[in-house]
């Protein structure tokens, strides 16, 4: 290890024990990048901590096993932090703060990534703040609005006209611009992480206010930056609630306290209720369209109505899918929708840019080598091939950790698409199955029928291959339908050739609204017609030929 690796080591493990806030932590990063010398001790000439001494050499940093007390950087002294009195409600406020931001603040990429799946790895972690790219809306406004409009419902003041040059109207702008707001998308194109990175900048801030957070979010009013965020997870509370009877507003609240309860929180449930009643709070509800059945939805959608209306005060910003949201039933009452825009071409490139530093930054790539893998990311993104992906978040950061690991993204999407299903059929499943609650995960399923991989995989082929000739002339995006009783009949059929199971069933549509549609009581999966073809080409190249 390197001088300055022991010293970036060293300033880390200090920004984790709490010693050193966010602001003063980059800041320190930055001039030892610069070569300026930082040393951390304690109390003598080492670094103290605990039974532990770990002695800096010249010019470096060591901070090792649980540090307390002052520490010194640079002849500046950092106090330790007092740790929070969960009893009191500023303690516990602070507690749950904490929790949220240690939540959202890194890329989920368990389940993704290889190495983020180890459970033996003590690699860092990839911070969420650090890659965050601003979504744009598909909203247009003057160029001189700033998306402060004086009704908190409506959005007034929106243009479609041409009279002014326009400008696209940012995803924040919006959600500050409406006390209630629906963020409409398609899959993997950023909803959830819009909300992550909201949570953790709102919920860092009253934490660190010095530490440039409220900077983040640019335009959101000062006197809301200590607004408390609180968020839900829509698909666990219709889970939570599928025996309530008719949906009331104090059925979300008696969620959200049942989850601060499992999470040993109790002490916040008052002070957070206090909040809410006077307005001092936000809430992040995520994913409206991943409801199983109809009876779900429309509990969830009223229950919402409901709550917001009791508490119209506080702001309300919801995530749907685009497709399930144009059905007059998923649609919320007096919550104006927002469609999120494709990254243009400089969000990808901010996006890629940022990738690679961040990789530098936890010790995945070298840090010599993090500009000329960024711009050969850019380049191969930009290949005809390989364009139509990048636009779209969840598939540009797929390709970002293939062209990590493999140092190159192949020429073809069909052979994108093979390491593609492998991420997201595979490993993002496992990430998203929570232990005990969830429906089986989908290699349990092929046993349970009788099935291997490679059946599933033969039968997705058959369906791709369908789907493609059904979907249109080569070279249309048109897009394709396989529906839920053709993957129940072909991938997830028992190969006794009974009827599939509910469990088979559930697990489908517990799944579907992740990458599919509801319409007419069945679930859809659409993909361009071409797409199906490169599924259908890598997974059955004989047949396909």
């Amino acid at each position: 290890m390197t001088e300055l690796e022991k010293k970036l080591d060293g300033l880390r493990k200090a920004h984790e024990a709490g010693i050193l806030d966010e602001g003063t932590y980059q800041s320190l990063v930055a001039d030892a990048q610069d070569g300026v010398t930082a040393n951390i001790e304690g109390s003598g000439s080492s670094a103290q901590a605990g039974q532990t001494a770990v002695a800096a050499g010249a010019g470096g940093a060591a901070v090792a096993g649980n540090v307390e007390g002052d520490v010194n950087i640079d002849n500046r002294t950092f106090v330790q932090p007092e740790q929070p009195n969960p009893k009191t409600a500023a303690g516990a406020l602070k507690v749950y703060r904490r929790l949220l931001a240690s939540s959202c603040g890194n890329l989920p990429l368990r389940g993704i990534d290889i190495g983020a799946s180890d459970p033996t790895s003590e690699g860092k972690k990839m911070e969420l703040a650090q890659v965050y790219v601003d979504l744009d809306t598909t909203t247009t406004v003057p160029k001189g609005n700033q998306g402060k409009w004086p009704n908190p419902t409506y959005p007034a003041g929106l243009s479609t006209g041409d009279t002014e040059e326009q400008r696209a109207l940012s995803t924040l702008q919006a959600v500050i611009g409406c006390n209630r707001a629906v963020i409409l998308g398609d899959p993997g194109s950023g909803k959830t992480t819009f909300l992550n990175h909201l949570c953790l900048c709102l919920a860092a801030h009253s934490l660190e206010p010095k530490a440039g957070w409220h900077a983040r979010l640019k335009g959101w009013p000062k006197n809301r930056a200590r607004i408390i965020p609180i968020q839900v997870v829509l698909r666990d509370f219709a889970r939570a609630t599928s025996d309530k009877g008719k949906a009331q507003a104090r059925h979300l609240w008696d969620f959200i306290v049942s989850r601060l309860k499992d999470q040993d929180l109790q002490g916040a449930v008052k002070p957070l209720r206090e909040a809410v009643d006077k307005g001092k709070a936000i809430f992040f509800l995520d994913g409206l369209d991943e409801m199983p059945t109809d009876e779900q939805r429309v509990f969830v959608r009223e229950a919402i109505e409901k709550f917001a209306n009791s508490h119209s005060e506080c702001q309300f910003v919801v995530t749907c899918r685009t497709l399930s949201y144009q059905e007059k039933e998923w649609q919320l009452d007096n919550f104006p929708s927002f469609q999120l825009a494709a990254l243009d071409k400089e969000k990808i490139k901010t996006f890629i840019e940022a990738w690679y530093k961040e990789l530098a930054r936890v010790g995945t790539v070298q840090a010599d080598r993090a500009k000329g893998l960024s711009a050969k990311l850019s380049e191969a993104v930009g290949r005809s091939e390989l364009r139509p992906l990048a636009p779209n978040p969840l598939l540009l950061t797929v390709m970002s950790l293939v062209h990590a690991h493999k140092g190159r993204l192949p020429d073809a999407r069909a052979l994108l698409y093979e390491d593609t299903i492998d991420i997201l059929l595979w490993r993002w499943e496992e990430l998203k199955a929570d232990t005990g609650e969830d429906a089986p995960i989908v290699r349990q399923l092929l046993l349970d029928c009788g099935r291997s991989e490679v059946d599933l995989k033969r039968a997705l082929a058959s369906l791709a291959f369908d789907a493609h000739r059904s979907g249109g002339s080569e070279g249309q995006e048109k897009l394709a339908d396989i529906s839920e009783n053709q993957l129940l009949t072909g991938p997830l059929q028992p190969a006794s050739h009974e009827k599939p199971g509910l469990g088979q069933r559930h697990h489908l549509r517990g799944q579907a609204p992740r990458w599919a549609s509801h319409r007419e009581g069945e679930w859809y999966l659409h993909l361009p017609a071409s797409d199906f073809s490169g599924i259908h080409g890598r997974l059955s190249p004989g047949l396909a030929q």
